[in-house]
Order: structure tokens, then C-alpha cells, then sequence
């Protein structure tokens, strides 16, 4: 049910509540004791109380619209349906690719997760892709290639599927250190699922409540700082197996492979942890030797991020993706390589 159809019933029963109250008292319980004046300083302390709570939910319903990393929080679905456009028929947050026109233009394949199809970018044009696009200029089109969740698995086949029809001059795989997860999935080792999201009565109120939802999950945040280290020792886990290793440099040299086949240069992206720059060095590390044994290049924004303060690496204080500066100094140091002679 649509959340101002809601608002206005809970509106209209505390109305009546009110009404029914003040005729109570007015009218039919007017002789005087304890009960009554208990029952009707209780009336006035809670009606306005839960009038206060109703609007204020109001007002976090349209004004606090937000990108978090939950991703699934009623802030955050909120910021998806105001923010997530355009959506093209593959459901990446892009225009459609109309190939005719594209195979008349020199293209770039971005490949990548929720970082290279901008989470935390309210708009689409900020993204580092876009600003990419805007400093080549005309003919030049990048084709974003990317969808939230997608891992190096997701994000081989994506390309697999778009060079059956387009032939790009450049690659840029948007790479973060839990894109080993497909590799993992594979392998038999399931995601985990950290975040108990209530599914009892708790669970449909805050579900529905953007007020219970923000104190809820901020309450959350607080009382469960452990999660972001199980999530890490997680993918620990994945680089320490090799077979899960093994299959995430299989699907690497694949892309390499069919970049080369296509004749096509590839640039990889290595994303940092924007809170703690280093502590990712046990994929980063054999990673960037794996790649440079490629010959790939490698643009590495571990030591550049060095330079940003938290707060403006990350597009918001709960949501960890690059911020709106990082997406700039991307965009210009592709500019640079693309524009090498």
C-alpha cells in the first residue's frame, strides 16, 4: 500500500482517537476521582506524542532519502527508486545500447559492480564513467557494464555477452576485493548472511516506517561494529583456498585473454576499502603481481586515496562507495591513459 495512503489512515485514527477522547471526557465521564484525571493527563501526554511521531515519520519519508551500504534499509530503497536512472533493458544503469549507432563510435566497456554503476552517486552523470565519456568527448561512448552485487563471475560473462555484437578499443574492469565472491560460489562457499533483517512484526513495522527504520538500524550499527571484520575474514577465507583462487585468476586471465582476442587494451582498476586503506593488502598484493606478470595496467588508487580524508573518499558517513571527489580523480587519471600516446 502506497506509504501516503497509509499515512493518511493512521492520520484519520489518531483524529478520531482525539475526538473519541475529548468527548469521553467532556461529555459522558465528567465526574471527578483519580481514575479520570490519570486517564486524561495520559490523553494528553500520549495523543500529541504519537501526532509528533506520525509526522516526523513524514518528514524521514521525504526528506531523508539515502544510499547506505545495507543497500536494503527504507532510506536506501528509497534513494534507489529517486535515483537509480536510466535502467536500459539489461538493468544497468544506463541508456540502451543501440548497437548500430554504437558500432559507428569507438567504445569502452566498463565493467564492474555497484561501484562502477554508482552507489552513493545521486546522479548518474557524477559517475567516474560518465566523466570519463564527458572528457574524450564526441565519438567516443563508454558503455557501463555493470550492476550492483555482480562479482568477477557475473562480470566475465557480461562481457563474453557484448562481444558477441560490439568490439570496444578499451576495457576498464572496476575491481574490489569481494569480487572474488562468484569464484567462491562455485567452489561450493556461499555469501554469508551477516545482517539478521527482522521478519517478525518488528521486521513489517520497520519495513514500513522510515522513522523506526532509521533508529533501528543506526541502534544496529552501533551495537554490531564486529560485522565489517567477519566480512573481511570471510574473504580471507576465499584467497586462502585455492581452489576459489585458482578459479578467480582463471576468470582474470579470461578477460585479459578475450581483451587481447579483441584487441582491446584493458586497464583494471584496484579499489581500495575506502575506511582502511591497507586492509585489503592480502588480495591486493598477489593480485597486483599477478596482473603485472600479465602485463596489465594497473590503475592502483590504494596510495592516491592517502591523500582524502574518510570523510571524502566515501559518498556518505553510511554509505562506504566512492564519493563524488574519488569518482572525479578516477575519471581523470583514465582520461590520461586513454588519451596516451
Amino acid at each position: 500500500m502506497d506509504y501516503y495512503v497509509i499515512f493518511a489512515l493512521e492520520l484519520l485514527v489518531l483524529l478520531l482517537a482525539a475526538k473519541f477522547a475529548r468527548d469521553l471526557f467532556r461529555f459522558y465521564w465528567r465526574q471527578d476521582g483519580r481514575a479520570r484525571r490519570l486517564s486524561l493527563n495520559l490523553s494528553i501526554a500520549v495523543l500529541p506524542l504519537l501526532f509528533t511521531l506520525l509526522l516526523t515519520d513524514l518528514g524521514f519519508h521525504i526528506f531523508y532519502v539515502r544510499s547506505d551500504f545495507f543497500g536494503f534499509t527504507y532510506a536506501a530503497k528509497r534513494w534507489w527508486d529517486t535515483y537509480w536512472v536510466p535502467q536500459n533493458s539489461f538493468q544497468y544503469r544506463d541508456g540502451e545500447f543501440k548497437e548500430e549507432e554504437l558500432r559507428q563510435r569507438p567504445l569502452i566497456f566498463l565493467l564492474g559492480d555497484s561501484i562502477a554503476a554508482g552507489q552513493g552517486i545521486d546522479n548518474v552523470q557524477d559517475r567516474f564513467g560518465n566523466q570519463l565519456e564527458r572528457k574524450l568527448g564526441i565519438p567516443w561512448k563508454v558503455l557501463n557494464i555493470a550492476r550492483c552485487g555482480w562479482s568477477t563471475s557475473e562480470e566475465l560473462d557480461a562481457f563474453k555477452l557484448h562481444l558477441k555484437t560490439l568490439t570496444p578499443k578499451f576495457v576498464i574492469l572496476s575491481y574490489f576485493a569481494n569480487d572474488i565472491e562468484g569464484a567462491g560460489v562455485k567452489n561450493g562457499i556461499p555469501r554469508p548472511q551477516l545482517l539478521p533483517i527482522p521478519q517478525n512484526a518488528l521486521g513489517r513495522m520497520i519495513e514500513h516506517s522510515a522513522l523506526l527504520d532509521f533508529v533501528y538500524w543506526r541502534i544496529f550499527r552501533l551495537t554490531h561494529p564486529e560485522l565489517g571484520v567477519r566480512y573481511w575474514d570471510y574473504i580471507r577465507s576465499l584467497v586462502n583456498n585455492q581452489a576459489v583462487w585458482r578459479s578467480h585468476l582463471d576468470e582474470l586471465s579470461e578477460i585479459i585473454a578475450m581483451s587481447t582476442a579483441a584487441q582491446a587494451k584493458l586497464i583494471i582498476i584496484l579499489w581500495p576499502n575506502m575506511l582502511d586503506l591497507n586492509s585489503d593488502a592480502f588480495i591486493t598484493e598477489p593480485l597486483r603481481q599477478f596482473l603485472q606478470q600479465k602485463e596489465v595496467l594497473i590503475l592502483d588508487l590504494h596510495k592516491p586515496m592517502e591523500a582524502l580524508p574518510v570523510e571524502e573518499r566515501v559518498a556518505n558517513s553510511t554509505d562506504h562507495h566512492p564519493g563524488l571527489k574519488v569518482q572525479k580523480i578516477v575519471a581523470e587519471d583514465l582520461a590520461k591513459h586513454i588519451q596516451a600516446p
